[in-house]
């Protein structure tokens, strides 16, 4: 009881709460003691408490935590240093790497490297390619091949070389992950992409699905102006089309 406590304490970001009630049940019962203080160092993670943080991990090596445990830890480290903005995250990253190169999600800390790279300033393109390619051998989840597959799409799409190759990876991203919570982004790239191109038909149509299926967001606005454009763009195609078929 004392462990779900914790646990419901940790999902509703009580982390406090959740990093003391993992490490009272951590002492007071051997059957949860490893699960326990593996949950402490999450914990300790969210809190920002980098030294307790280092003491649950520790403890949970004397706890006979095994490799796959304490390189989640490493792993969710870095990550979360990422997330943060912290500069320290590279190099925690790399370090699990190394560390534990066939942890069963190093294909996360690769994702997480591509997505560093790319953000900085200026972006570093080619290495955040160059990661993706490692974290798409290293077996990836789901959720890991989703964010590579949607940081390929800005990558393309900054390079500003091939705006085909940038509708075919947004078409194959909404083919594969239709219920991604960041599909409306890649189908509004979609959308703008076609109507750099002109491509005025294609474009209403990207931009209509995006408001008659709610997934515009605060970009619904836009996203009508568009469609708008896109349709009177496309009208004024056709109406000079006509002319000229008229002329000849």
């Amino acid at each position: 009881l004392n462990f779900f406590m914790a646990e419901t304490e940790y999902r509703a970001g009580q982390f406090q709460n959740s990093a003391e009630g993992f490490r009272r049940v951590a002492l007071s019962s051997p059957a949860l003691a490893t699960a326990s203080t593996f949950n402490a160092s999450l914990s300790a993670l969210e809190l920002g408490d980098h030294n307790r943080f280092l003491a649950d991990a520790a403890e949970l090596s004397k706890r006979g935590g095994d490799d796959d445990s304490r390189g989640e830890l490493q792993l969710e480290e870095g990550l979360l240093q990422a997330a943060n903005g912290d500069k320290r995250a590279t190099e925690s990253l790399q370090t699990f790497l190394r560390e534990f190169p066939d942890h069963k999600r190093a294909a996360d800390a690769w994702v997480a490297l591509a997505e560093l790279a790319f953000h900085s300033a200026p972006p570093r393109s080619e290495e955040a390619r160059n990661d993706l390619a490692r974290a798409k051998n290293s077996k990836p989840s789901a959720a890991a091949q989703e964010r590579a597959d949607y940081l390929s799409i800005w990558i393309e799409d900054a390079a500003a070389a091939n705006e085909v190759k940038v509708i075919e990876s947004c078409k194959r991203f909404l083919q594969q992950h239709e219920s991604s919570s960041l599909a409306a982004s890649v189908r509004m790239k979609l959308a703008e992409v076609y109507y750099r191109q002109q491509d005025f038909p294609n474009a209403q149509t990207q931009f209509q699905i995006l408001v008659d299926r709610n997934q515009a967001g605060p970009l619904e606005e836009k996203a009508l102006f568009f469609a708008a454009e896109s349709a009177m763009s496309s009208r004024s195609e056709e109406h000079t089309s006509e002319l000229q078929s008229h002329h000849d």
